[in-house]
Formats: structure tokens, sequence, C-alpha cells
């Protein structure tokens, strides 16, 4: 059996443990910089995988491309989760700005009157 494919399974693994186990938002910090770390190494070892397959090969490679749609799912939520977080704190930063100059962005028109009749 292929020691590549073995690694790949086993990085694959690893990644969907890590991305299944419960985590705080505190944590996503350290989830993400493990999540790419891992990434980068199964990034490193499939481009080495190539055929001939033997039958177990072909079923670590079943496991991986099925673990892989759970991965893709999980790694949706965690950027939809991450997006949540970007808008909330664009929120309130608008919000903040809106307070701390309420008329910052009034058009002046210098007291003039405008008469639409003529």
């Amino acid at each position: 059996m292929s020691e590549v494919v073995v690694q790949c399974h086993l990085l694959t693994k690893q990644l969907l443990d890590l991305l299944e186990g419960p985590y705080s938002d505190n944590e996503r910090d350290r989830l993400m910089a493990e999540v790419d770390l891992l990434l980068q190494k199964r990034g490193v070892l499939l481009p080495k995988i190539t055929p001939p397959f033997n039958d177990e090969e072909i079923q670590l490679g079943h496991e991986i491309k099925q673990w892989n749609r759970k991965i893709d799912v999980h790694l949706q939520k965690l950027m939809a989760m991450i997006k949540q977080d970007i808008q909330g704190v664009n929120m309130k930063k608008a919000s903040m700005s809106k307070y701390t100059d309420p008329y910052g962005k009034l058009s002046m028109t210098d007291g003039m009157f405008y008469d639409k009749k003529n």
C-alpha cells in the first residue's frame, strides 16, 4: 500500500475530527490555524497520489471522498460564521461612528431656498 495514500487518509481524518469537534468562538482562531496547516500538508500529498491503486488504496480513497464532503460542509458553516462576525463588527463600527459624529454625513446647502415654480 502506498505511504502517500495512507498519510493523506490520516490527515483527512484529523481534519474531519478537528472540524467536528466542539470548539468555542474564542478558539476559532486556533482552529483556523490548525485547519490551514492540515490543508497545506494534505495539499502537498495530493499531487503525489498516482495510479495504479490496489483494493486497499481504493477503499481509502472512497473514505477520503466521503470525508471531503463532510469537511466541505463544516468549512462552509465556519465561513458563514466568520462572515456573520465581520458583518456584526462592521455594523458596530457604523453605529459607533454615528454616535461619535451624528452630523458628520449631513449635507449643508448654505441655507438657500430654491423655488421650483420658476
